[in-house]
């Protein structure tokens, strides 16, 4: 299947508009494609599924795909927007989803930098992933133009009794509140990743990292996004600069991993 028509079928089930979300799709359902050979018998997981976006794209392949997230909302979003019979979804945690080894491949994919302990979710994934099993993980880069230059100052304002102040300027530059990502309400990030720690838990878990990617460079920073957000050409251009520069200046980490 050529990239295009990988590209065709993810647009047809994802809500995703953004270049960076569907360049983020794209390498999951690529590595998915690579290790798995289009086996439509393997079962895939993706942990913190959130509204369904991911799951779908990865479902739109044909395999036998799972979403859980424990955010009840988002669940009976991506249920409700869920054509595809090889598609589940169940609004519970992964750690209390016990299906030891039988998954081929696993998901996660910005969700980590919510979590006060990510190493409870990497212990999760290596009990129920299969010897060898395929484990896709991203993450924005804490130390990148995004988190330092939106992230960290929109929750500290929060933080600060100006929370609603921020709302307010937002809505009046276009910008809407949340994410198409999750329903939830609570997306602060609490962890912030630099490439060398987000590498390390990994392989301190047991995985050998195959592949690395990077997401945009300042596509969503302001004030720069109030320009990229109405043109898909200086989105696609700002992804390419990104590929193209030092990990330390990408917004976002893409990896994939083998479980040893």
């Amino acid at each position: 299947m050529t990239k295009e028509e990988i590209k065709s079928k993810i647009l047809a089930v994802s809500k995703f508009e953004r270049v960076e979300e569907l360049k983020r799709l794209l390498f999951i359902v690529e590595e998915i494609n690579r290790d798995l050979r289009y086996d439509t018998s393997r079962r895939i997981l993706e942990v913190g599924c959130g509204n369904g976006n991911v799951s779908r794209g990865i479902a739109s392949m044909g395999y036998q795909v799972l979403g859980v997230d424990i955010d009840k909302e988002s669940i009976e979003l991506a249920r409700s927007n869920n054509p595809l019979p090889n598609l589940n979804f169940r609004a519970e945690a992964a750690e209390d989803l016990k299906e030891h080894g039988s998954f081929d491949a696993i998901v996660c994919t910005e969700v980590l930098e919510h979590l006060d302990d990510p190493t409870v979710v990497l212990n999760y994934v290596k009990e129920n992933l299969r010897p060898g099993g395929l484990f896709i993980s991203t993450v924005p880069n804490g130390f990148g133009p995004r988190e330092l230059l939106m992230t960290k100052p929109q929750q500290f304002l929060q933080k600060n009794g100006m929370g609603d102040g921020l709302l307010t300027i937002k809505r009046a530059l276009g910008y809407g509140h949340g994410t198409v990502q999750s329903s939830n309400p609570d997306l602060e990030h609490v962890q912030f990743f630099s490439k060398a720690r987000i590498v390390g838990l990994h392989r301190e878990a047991g995985f050998r990292l195959l592949k690395f990617g990077h997401g945009e460079f300042i596509s969503s920073v302001f004030p720069y996004s109030i320009f990229s957000k109405r043109s898909e050409s200086l989105q696609k251009l700002d992804n390419k600069v990104s590929d193209l520069l030092p990990s330390f200046l990408s917004s976002g980490f893409y990896m994939s991993f083998a479980l040893e």
